[in-house]
């Protein structure tokens, strides 16, 4: 990644890679000049509550424009369902929390796939959703 990406940005490339949504991005500006960043899902049946969002977070992201992606990136037990999901896939994932006298509080993330061609990804930070969606986006 090049350039610095807003986390909804991140959100909506979760959403695809991870979990095989058709989402979209899109940064707008209000009338009163402040931006808003909103990312949507544009899956099949989405408004019938069909594919992966599904079950009990549907009611939780319906607005009246549409379904939200899910904010991955800020909320701890939406950034879970990734780790639940890669685990179904056959991928490893360790979190660490580094901590010390010594050592500023850091989560670290390292995911990982054993076999002939085993992958490894990391990444590092102190916010615990958005280093998981960090490491989890090198895949």
């Amino acid at each position: 990644m090049t350039k610095t990406m807003t986390k909804r940005e991140i959100d909506a490339l979760i959403a695809q890679k991870v979990f095989g949504c058709s989402s979209r991005y899109e940064r707008r500006q209000d009338r009163s000049g402040g931006w808003h960043d909103d990312a949507w899902c544009e899956c099949p049946g989405w408004e019938r509550g069909l594919g992966h969002m599904s079950g009990s977070n549907y009611d939780r992201y319906v607005t009246g424009d549409g379904i939200e992606v899910p904010y991955y990136s800020s909320d701890i037990g939406e950034s879970w369902s990734i780790v639940e999901k890669l685990r179904d896939l056959g991928w490893f994932i360790d979190i660490s929390l580094n901590c010390g006298p010594y050592v500023t509080d850091a989560v670290s993330v390292n995911v990982w796939k054993e076999g002939p061609m085993s992958h490894s990804y990391s990444s590092m930070g102190e916010d615990t959703p958005l280093t998981i969606c960090q490491a989890v986006l090198q895949i």
